[in-house]
């Protein structure tokens, strides 16, 4: 059951704080490039809601078609996009699916809706709201973030897994959010990647196959 409170009605005039990320900042994601919903290095995903935390979405996954709002995750270091993306098994399958690793640099300044710490307790939340395991409650946040202020290119949150950086980002939002290329991306699956993923994976204690 979770322990976060619902969007207060007042929540346009809640005071907002911002983490301004800097243009060339370098993110990291896990995109599956098989299955259901393959993903481009640079694409958002527009259906759900999916069992993520902050999908915008209004209705769930297998009651609805693609929806205009999109969202990719990410994060600030290898370590965490594992973390993210494989933390139900604790096993970094790098075959399933046909995953690639993708490091790109923002292409501009983005100023994202910051729910770390003090800062979601202002807007009514938590500063756990990362880490609630209730993503009914997550996503109820995200939609009334994008329905409050739809310009809003995206969140800036700690991990629950690893409590450092991730980046949510939606679109529309503030474009264009990716470069015109990536600075990395490779099957996961690609040998060269092995002198970054197997520390990596040893940092947080998942198992690498």
């Amino acid at each position: 059951m979770s322990t976060l409170p619902p969007p207060p009605p007042d929540l346009a005039a809640r005071p907002r704080a911002w983490k301004r990320l800097r243009a060339g900042s370098v993110l990291w994601r896990i995109h599956f490039t098989a299955g259901e919903h393959p993903m481009a290095w640079d694409g958002m995903r527009y259906f759900g809601r999916t069992t993520s935390r902050f999908d915008p979405q209004a209705q769930p996954c297998e009651t609805a078609g693609p929806d205009p709002r999109g969202v990719a995750y990410l994060a600030t270091d290898l370590p965490t996009a594992l973390a993210e993306v494989f933390q139900r098994t604790r096993v970094v399958d790098t075959r399933r699916g046909e995953p690639y690793l993708t490091a790109l640099a923002t292409a501009h300044d983005l100023d994202l809706l910051d729910l770390a710490g003090t800062a979601s307790l202002r807007l009514g939340a938590a500063g756990t709201i990362a880490g609630d395991r209730d993503f009914r409650a997550t996503q109820a946040w995200a939609r009334a973030i994008v329905t409050t202020w739809p310009e809003t290119p995206g969140l800036w949150c700690a991990s629950a897994m690893s409590q450092q950086p991730c980046v949510t980002l939606y679109d529309p939002g503030v474009a264009p959010i990716f470069p015109t290329r990536p600075a990395l991306s490779l099957p996961l699956s690609h040998p060269g990647l092995l002198p970054w993923l197997v520390p990596a994976s040893e940092e947080i204690g998942f198992t690498l196959l």
